[in-house]
């Protein structure tokens, strides 16, 4: 046990260590034996025995006190059994329960002439290791050698589970490894991903920033930065660099006791309080606030510490312990240094109970000691009680052999003070950790566990068994720190209202691709394209396929298809247009129930009632294509409207074509002679217009082969969420046919009483179409084309219903003879300007040009 200051030159020194746990861990030692002792159930024909020796913190003067428990080479300098006061097992009525030993390390008599004093043997059964890792590990491999068991409290490093190298090592402390994970697990469970680690210069620091290393990749964790620190540190330039990494606020420190007081020393330095996170081993645990040093530094600070129970029973006993009742030889300079006073000037009896030193604390810790002690006291009684259950006293030492009873206490579980104690195949113990946070007592509302301003609360458990964290106890404390990120809620714990960040690179957005640094925690953000999503891991943009977005709910990472705009009725404009198609129909039934009553009528049937009927149909299935382009286009829905649309330009102007030829030839055949002319009956001019409809269907049907009108989606804008579904249907060439065909229709006769009305159809068909047509072309939404062609082919037919139709009408209703007499009176003025033959009495036309055909 480390209870004198560091050596000097190979030397202990004389001056005691101001660690006040150092006295409570000796006596529990002595306590743990005294119940043993005066149990009748355990050992009962047996008591133990025991001696401490120093080792005063130094590795190489715990090797060299190793020595005195080695088996001696030969019986000449061999202390027997019946001699020697330090034995381990001895009868119980005529040894002491305990006896404290103190011993010399190898002491120079001169610089010149080196001389050693004979190194003291001490017959044990077992060791008691010491608190430190390097020290445990130099000692247990000279023990192995020996066949010695040991049993470590404290050590913690992960070497000690190589039974290769430590056969014999038992301990009754989790390794650093599952303390590693416990971090890490923290550490994650918060948010953190970007942290530094400063460890100390020693098998336990190292080891645990090489466990580090490869376990914190597997949290997403990245190391900022990290320092080894000793004696010889400079501590300034450490923090100066734990500075520069300014969002790497959560420091994890493995190191002992001394080396982190010199960092916290240089931390107030540099006036960097409330800046770090500092998350502490069990080194620091317990032992770090009774220093009562750099107290606003360690002000929020976590710690990890192996669970332990406090042990009444034994605060009890320590309480009552005087200078004069306890063979212990180190509690009276304790007692003079707590005291400051002498003993020798008898000035130290004015305190009359330890319990009046504040420096002194009894950490739980005690408990692992006293569960370490029984171990042992179980291993040997099961081991006697198998193999010797006749030997008592003395004699029952020669039954007890190391390799025995290393497997007894290996093998063996109980309920001890602490927990159940039971090892694993390596000799350690199945544990867990306390999570705890250095906060002002009245600020946590705990119970006060350290002495001083601070105590440890405890804030949550790391179960090694499953790496799980529960939290318990009041809320973790951010108060002491300086928000220099944002704070976030936490999610699910409940435990924590906020915390802060501790993170190289902030999430990117989700349109944003990560352009990755040299740490995976570390990147950059680009923004993707509006049509790109986001692939490789979210570290590049890929362009969807055409007609698809990427989906925010999938966080970029997936394309799916936009919902495509068409012509809706619902829609304000198609709405509007189905109801002028209706009432236009309606006033086509209106106009042909007209025709249909005075169908005998002279008007009428001057107009060719059957060529009437088709025009009339082809301008009802024009508004029915006008209301069909308002609907949702589907290939059915597209080959209806090509064929309505074709169908009703046909079968409007072809009988208006054949009736501007008929007209035409009777008068241009009236100025020529007297004869019949062929071809103008009501049956001639239906098989004449049927060739015409049927030959353009013909083409249209041609062209609907050739060029399938379907529904179709188009995208105007690349990087616009928007997608039409339209039509896709070629324009006949039969409109400009027709039209070229109705120029024909001004070369008709003035005094013909359609010509003027024909001729205003056909111009305003013409304006409307050339109007239409650029605004067509030049419109970028399909929308917007399928309004106008709407539009177009609605005032199209509508005015070839008022152009052709209605004159008619109104000539029925308001022509009266009157008028006919004038007309008849003009045409006899006429003919006596101008000589016409006599066998030929008709009325010629202004023009003689021949047909275009």
């Amino acid at each position: 046990m480390s209870i004198t200051d560091y050596p000097k030159d190979l030397i202990c020194t004389n001056t005691i260590r101001q660690d006040p746990w150092i006295l409570p861990a000796m006596e529990a030692i002595a306590y743990a034996v005294e119940i043993i002792n005066k149990n009748p159930s355990l050992l009962p024909n047996v008591s133990l025995g025991f001696v401490i020796v120093d080792y005063c913190r130094s590795s190489n003067i715990a090797l060299s006190q190793t020595l005195s428990f080695l088996p001696v080479a030969s019986s000449k300098n061999k202390f027997t059994l019946n001699n020697t006061i330090n034995s381990s097992i001895s009868v119980k009525q005529t040894r002491p329960l305990s006896k404290f030993t103190t011993t010399i390390p190898p002491t120079f008599l001169s610089s010149s002439t080196p001389s050693f004093k004979p190194i003291p043997h001490y017959d044990v059964v077992g060791v008691l290791g010491p608190q430190a890792s390097t020290s445990t590990v130099y000692m247990s491999s000279l023990l192995s050698v020996a066949r010695l068991p040991m049993i470590s409290y404290m050590a913690t490093g992960d070497e000690l589970s190589n039974k290769y190298n430590h056969p014999y090592l038992l301990r009754l402390v989790p390794p650093d490894k599952h303390q590693v994970q416990g971090m890490l697990t923290f550490i994650a469970d918060n948010g953190w991903t970007y942290i530094s680690v400063v460890h100390g210069d020693t098998t336990y620091g190292d080891t645990a920033f090489e466990r580090i290393k490869v376990l914190a990749p597997k949290f997403d964790i990245c190391l900022a930065t990290s320092h080894r620190v000793g004696s010889n540190t400079d501590f300034d330039s450490v923090i100066k660099n734990l500075l520069s990494h300014e969002t790497a606020r959560v420091v994890i420190l493995f190191a002992e006791t001394d080396p982190i007081l010199n960092l916290l020393a240089a931390s107030h330095r540099a006036g960097a309080k409330g800046h770090f996170i500092w998350i502490g081993s069990d080194s620091l645990s317990d032992k770090i606030i009774s220093r009562g040093k750099y107290i606003e530094e360690l002000y929020g600070t976590f710690t990890f510490m192996y669970y332990s129970k406090p042990v009444p029973a034994f605060e009890k006993y320590f309480k009552e312990l005087r200078p004069n009742s306890t063979t212990n030889p180190w509690f009276k300079p304790f007692w003079q240094m707590l005291a400051q006073c002498s003993f020798s000037n008898n000035t130290c009896w004015s305190q009359t109970s330890i319990d009046n030193f504040q420096k002194i604390s009894i950490p739980p810790s005690i408990s692992l000691i006293i569960d370490s002690v029984f171990t042992f006291a179980y291993g040997i009684h099961n081991l006697l009680s198998d193999l010797c259950p006749s030997l008592a006293g003395h004699d029952a030492r020669l039954c007890v052999n190391g390799n025995t009873l290393l497997n007894y206490m290996l093998n063996y579980s109980f309920n001890g003070f602490t927990s159940k104690i039971s090892f694993d195949k390596n000799g350690d113990l199945i544990g867990k950790y306390f999570i705890r946070q250095m906060l002002y007592e009245n600020e946590s509302g705990a119970k006060e566990n350290t002495r001083g301003k601070l105590v440890e609360t405890q804030v949550g458990c790391y179960e090694v068994k499953d790496g799980s964290i529960s939290y318990r106890g009041p809320l973790i404390s951010w108060d002491h720190l300086k928000f220099m990120s944002p704070v976030f809620n936490l999610s699910e714990s409940g435990q924590r209202k906020k915390r802060p960040e501790s993170v190289c690179s902030h999430p990117c957005n989700p349109d944003q691709y990560m352009i990755q640094r040299e740490l995976r925690c570390c990147w950059e953000c680009g923004s993707c394209r509006a049509n790109e999503k986001l692939v490789k891991k979210r570290t590049a943009c890929e362009k969807c396929p055409q007609f698809t977005w990427p989906d925010p709910e999938s966080n970029l990472t997936r394309c799916i298809p936009i919902p495509p705009s068409y012509p809706c009725i619902y829609d304000t404009m198609s709405a509007v247009e189905i109801c002028l198609a209706g009432l236009c129909t309606i006033f086509l039934c209106c106009m042909a129930a007209l025709y249909v009553r005075f169908r005998e009528h002279s008007v009428i049937k001057a107009a060719s009632r059957e060529l009437s009927a088709i025009q009339m149909m082809a301008i009802f299935w024009a508004y029915i294509t006008v209301i069909l382009l308002q609907i949702m286009p589907t290939n059915t829905v597209c080959g209806i409207i090509y064929f309505l649309f074709c169908l009703s330009f046909t079968c409007l102007y072809s009988p208006l074509i054949v009736k501007a030829i008929r007209i035409y030839r009777i008068f241009l055949q009236g100025s020529r002679c007297n004869k019949n002319m062929r071809c103008i009956s009501p049956q001639s001019q239906l098989l004449i217009a049927g060739l015409l409809i049927t030959v353009q269907m013909l083409v249209s049907a041609g062209m609907f082969l050739v060029h399938r009108p379907s529904a179709h989606l188009s995208q105007p804008v690349e990087l616009e969420k928007f997608v039409e579904l339209h039509c896709d249907f070629t324009m006949s060439s039969l409109i400009s046919f027709l039209a070229i065909s109705l120029l024909q229709v001004p070369l008709l006769p003035d005094n013909f009483k359609e010509s003027r009305f024909v001729s205003m159809c056909a111009s305003t068909t013409l304006i409307i179409w050339l109007a239409v047509v650029p605004a067509y072309y030049t419109a970028s939404l399909k929308h917007t084309r399928t309004l106008l062609l709407s539009l177009a082919l609605l005032l199209n037919h509508t005015v070839a219903l008022i152009f052709l139709f209605v004159p008619k009408v109104f000539a029925i209703y308001y022509v009266d003879y009157e008028t006919e007499s004038i007309s008849k009176l003009y045409v006899s003025q006429l003919k006596k300007k101008v000589s016409f033959p006599d066998v030929c009495n008709r009325v010629m036309p202004t023009s003689t040009k021949a047909l275009p055909f």
